[in-house]
């Protein structure tokens, strides 16, 4: 047999409180209240069977009187003042046992409001959080390959330590942009992704790359030997093959057309830094 879990997510609690507002749950607890009002004041004349301080022979007072042991009974209050005869028990029952559930979901809804609330600003702090730190680290990677320029330009030479920090700068920059894209996801977009902050994203990774490609230009006119280190070439193969899967943006789409375009262009830089290791080699 085959599962339907699609069905079972419809018919879920949280699902069904989904269908209604807590304005509307309040009004149909008002509705019921003063309906079963109108019944007991219809079978306050009845004998046996109405409610049984409902003897005054003004009918609005008798109303009144109806209306006020309707919301005691609706608030499941129950201070034993008004007590109900004949078949005026079978509706207390009743009206008792639909204001309870209609006060539970209302409960339950204002509960996941808050909750709702609470989870949605964690959310704000967590992808403001991760926004800013990919930015910065970003930054910091620039600054790593300038430090590796710089040593170059200097001594045309790199040290051990100067190769492995080049390394290092290039295993954050996968794990940086490995997580680009999860700024497209439905949750980050309803929260801080906005065309703003994309075109930030997107320039912060332009200028990396470009001084990345940078670096390595001048690692080739100043006959630096990288292809002799292999675990440094590892690093930039998987840096083009992370950078190159972020075309899942071509399904999900930027923000805004012309940054698409400006991450198509980062794209075709990687192929630019295909050109430059081969020239290398």
């Amino acid at each position: 047999m085959t599962a339907r879990p699609s069905a079972y997510t419809e018919n879920r609690p949280e699902r069904l409180l989904d269908n209604f507002s807590s304005g509307g749950l309040f009004l149909g607890w008002v509705l019921i209240t003063l309906s079963f009002a109108v019944v007991y004041w219809l079978y306050a004349g009845v004998p046996g069977n109405g409610l049984e301080s409902l003897t005054s022979t003004d009918p609005l007072a008798r109303f009144f009187e109806a209306i006020y042991y309707s919301v005691i009974v609706g608030t499941t209050t129950g201070l034993g003042d008004i007590a109900p005869h004949g078949i005026s028990r079978l509706f207390t029952a009743l009206q008792a046992i639909a204001s309870f559930v209609l006060l539970a979901m209302f409960v339950a809804k204002f509960t996941m409001h808050r909750q709702e609330k609470v989870l949605n600003d964690i959310r704000q702090l967590s992808l403001d959080s991760s926004f800013h730190s990919i930015r910065n680290g970003l930054f910091i990677v620039r600054k790593d390959i300038d430090i590796v320029i710089a040593r170059v330009l200097e001594s045309r030479n790199l040290s051990k330590k100067d190769w492995m920090n080049f390394k290092a700068a290039l295993r954050q920059m996968q794990i940086y942009i490995k997580h680009i894209p999860n700024f497209y996801s439905k949750t980050a977009k309803a929260h801080i992704f906005d065309i703003d902050h994309e075109l930030l994203l997107i320039d912060s990774l332009e200028r990396t790359m470009s001084r990345l490609l940078e670096g390595i230009d001048i690692f080739r006119t100043h006959d630096i030997e990288l292809l002799s280190h292999e675990s440094v070439m590892r690093e930039l193969r998987a840096l083009i093959h992370q950078i190159e899967n972020m075309s899942l943006h071509e399904k999900q789409k930027t923000l805004d057309p012309e940054n698409h375009e400006a991450l198509q262009e980062i794209l075709t830089r990687t192929e630019e830094l295909r050109v430059h290791l081969k020239a290398l080699g």
